[in-house]
């Protein structure tokens, strides 16, 4: 039986076996400064594999 696990822990199980993640850089080709950017890369790919995009997982909505 397999376990149940979250897509996003399991590309960061992944990573730290193959490190799959230092593969995608800047577009400049420079180092990022930016804080994070492997939770950002694994929350873009969960967002693009399930189909939402990035605008719904972005976009902060106010009732009115």
């Amino acid at each position: 039986m397999l376990l149940r696990i979250d897509l996003p822990d399991l590309l960061f199980e992944v990573h730290s076996w193959t490190g799959f993640l230092d593969a995608f850089g800047h577009v400049s080709e420079r180092r990022t400064r930016m804080e994070g950017l492997l939770v950002s890369l694994v929350a873009l790919l969960v967002a693009e594999s399930r189909n939402i995009g990035l605008t719904p997982s972005s976009t902060r909505r106010t009732r009115r």
